[in-house]
C-alpha cells in the first residue's frame, strides 16, 4: 500500500496491509511544519471574535474620528483573517505530503511499515509489522505503540504526549 496523498479519519483509521509506505516529500514536510506552526484554528477564532466586536463598536460609535480609527483597526484584523485562511488553504493543498491521520491510528502489516510523511493521531498510534522505518513525523497526542519482529529504524521524529512503547529486534 502506497500513500503519497492524504488519508484522514475523524475517528478510527485502521490499515491492514501486506506492507505500507506512507510516502512524503521532505520539502513538502518542511513547508507543512512551517505553515503548521504559524496557523491554528484558535487564532482564526480569536480574529473572528475581534472582528465582530469591532463591528459592534463601529455600529454604536458616534464620534467620526473614533469610528475612522475603529474602521482602520477592523481592516487590519480582516487582513489577518484573510492571511490565516490563505495559510489554511495552503496547508490543505500540499502535494506529496503523505498524510495518515485519525483519532486513533492502527496499522497492521505482514511486512514493513515505512513512514516518510506525516502519521498523526489525536489519541494513540499502534503499529504492528515485520519492521518499521520512520523517516517522517510520527506524532500522537497520547501514546505510540510500535511492535515488530524485525528492526526499527527512526531517522526523524517520534513524538507522543504521554509515552512511547517500542518492541522489536533492534532500534
Amino acid at each position: 500500500f502506497l500513500n503519497a496523498g492524504q488519508i484522514t479519519a475523524v475517528k478510527e483509521l485502521e490499515l491492514i496491509v501486506n506492507s505500507l509506505v506512507n510516502a512524503g516529500n521532505s520539502k513538502e514536510i518542511e513547508k507543512y511544519l512551517t505553515a503548521f506552526y504559524q496557523y491554528s484554528e484558535e487564532n482564526i477564532s480569536n480574529v473572528k471574535k475581534t472582528i465582530q466586536e469591532l463591528k459592534n463598536k463601529i455600529d454604536s460609535e458616534t464620534n467620526p474620528e473614533k469610528k475612522k480609527a475603529l474602521n482602520e483597526t477592523l481592516k487590519y484584523f480582516e487582513d489577518i483573517e484573510n492571511s490565516l485562511n490563505a495559510l489554511k488553504e495552503e496547508i490543505r493543498n500540499l502535494d506529496n505530503l503523505g498524510v495518515l491521520s485519525g483519532n486513533n491510528v492502527a496499522i497492521k502489516a505482514t511486512n514493513t511499515v515505512e513512514n516518510s510523511g506525516l502519521l498523526t493521531a489525536k489519541t494513540d498510534i499502534n503499529i504492528k509489522g515485520n519492521s518499521f522505518v520512520n523517516r517522517g513525523i510520527t506524532q500522537s497526542e497520547r501514546d505510540i505503540f510500535i511492535e515488530t519482529i524485525g528492526n526499527i529504524l527512526n531517522t526523524s521524529r517520534l513524538t507522543a504526549g504521554n509515552s512511547i512503547s517500542i518492541t522489536g529486534n533492534s532500534f
